[in-house]
């Protein structure tokens, strides 16, 4: 079982890498590497269950999960549809002997890679950001990102929603007491899809945002009254997710926001923009009775739902029918107010970081902090 293990890592590793050169050579993945390790990952899965060396569940879990994931990051345009399928492939395809060696307290595939491909892709965008330093002293090494002002401002409005999700939270933990099962990572998937769902039926149901509070709290607020020892489980998942919430999100998107609006992207000119550029912020288009105006606001991922949004970060990047629109809007003065400029990213070779995701996992026996308890 071991050298089946090393083969299947070697076999992972060697295809990511022959995508990552054909990413970085010609800029795309082709389907042999990636629908091949998925092929191969599901294989390997369906011959662990069979001999009995892995439970169904454990089948199900990383084969969901790792697909979820990938299918999210590609609807939400942070991966393209080639990256996304390389990353669903290798995190079938990787044994657990390579990411669980550390008995990691997360035991799924596709979180520990995805964990340590945004440390690849943080270290990487710190090199880049510091090789600027030094060639122009015009740009500091950390963007300032930190707006005490505006982060205190939005803390009602945050909180109220974050209340909104924690009331689920607390729907489907109360509902697992019920039924006497212990969901537990699932617990998470399942609020989040009942959340988005509510969130979706409440927004298609016209139903204002205030009334909607009561839908969420008042069952809530029965609940807790009625069983007062879901407490002692509630409180601690309400502590780790209101830090998670309001305090590492926050920073974590407004540092992206700022590396990638200050160092990541650049400024061009509507008129000069070309079939391939990827946007790095999001043009909204804004009706008011008769009048029409344009907006940019900054993001890192599209909003394939927005029905508003001109354009998008999207890595298959600005169609010739997108780019004759900008132009044609510049030229009617639609874009005066915002410079007739759009800022687009640098070209972003994502299977590297896969690649190096994979690397670090390989390494670390789980997630790139477990180095620190060895």
């Amino acid at each position: 079982m071991i050298y089946y293990n090393i083969f299947m890592t070697v076999l992972a590793v060697f295809f990511c890498s022959w995508a990552t050169y054909t990413d970085m050579r010609h800029g795309k993945i082709r389907n042999i590497c990636s629908i091949g390790l998925i092929y191969a990952g599901l294989i390997r899965l369906l011959i662990l269950f069979f001999i009995g060396d892995s439970s169904l569940r454990t089948v199900l879990s990383t084969f969901i999960l790792g697909g979820l994931i990938s299918f999210g990051a590609y609807w939400i345009g942070i991966l393209a549809a080639g990256d996304a399928k390389l990353y669903c492939g290798v995190t079938l395809m990787l044994p657990s002997s390579v990411w669980g060696r550390n008995q990691s307290a997360i035991p799924y595939p596709a979180l520990i890679i995805l964990i340590n491909m945004f440390f690849a892709y943080f270290i990487y965008s710190l090199i880049y950001t510091l090789v600027r330093h030094l060639r122009s002293r015009k740009v500091s090494i950390m963007p300032n990102f930190w707006r005490v002002k505006g982060f205190i401002e939005g803390i009602p409005r945050n909180m109220l929603l974050f209340l909104r999700f924690m009331s689920v939270l607390l729907w489907v933990q109360y509902l697992a007491n019920i039924l006497n099962i212990q969901l537990g990572f699932y617990q998470l998937l399942l609020s989040l899809a009942l959340y988005y769902a509510m969130e979706y039926a409440l927004r298609r149901l016209n139903i204002s945002r205030y009334t909607s509070h009561f839908i969420y709290y008042v069952p809530s607020i029965i609940i807790l009254t009625l069983n007062p020892a879901i407490l002692q489980v509630y409180w601690k998942m309400f502590l780790l997710w209101a830090v998670v919430y309001q305090i590492v999100l926050p920073i974590v998107v407004s540092y992206g926001l700022k590396m990638d609006g200050s160092y990541l992207s650049n400024s061009v000119q509507i008129q000069d923009l070309k079939r391939g550029m990827i946007p790095g912020e999001r043009i909204i288009k804004i009706q008011t009775g008769d009048e029409i105006e344009y907006i940019k606001e900054p993001a890192v991922s599209s909003k394939l739902y927005d029905k508003d949004a001109l354009v998008s970060p999207d890595p298959a990047g600005l169609s010739e029918e997108q780019i004759q629109e900008l132009k044609s809007l510049s030229e009617l003065g639609y874009f005066e107010k915002v410079d007739n400029s759009l800022m687009v990213q640098h070209p972003m070779h994502f299977a590297l970081t896969i690649l190096s995701g994979i690397l670090i996992t390989i390494a670390c026996g789980g997630p790139f902090y477990m180095l620190i308890y060895r």
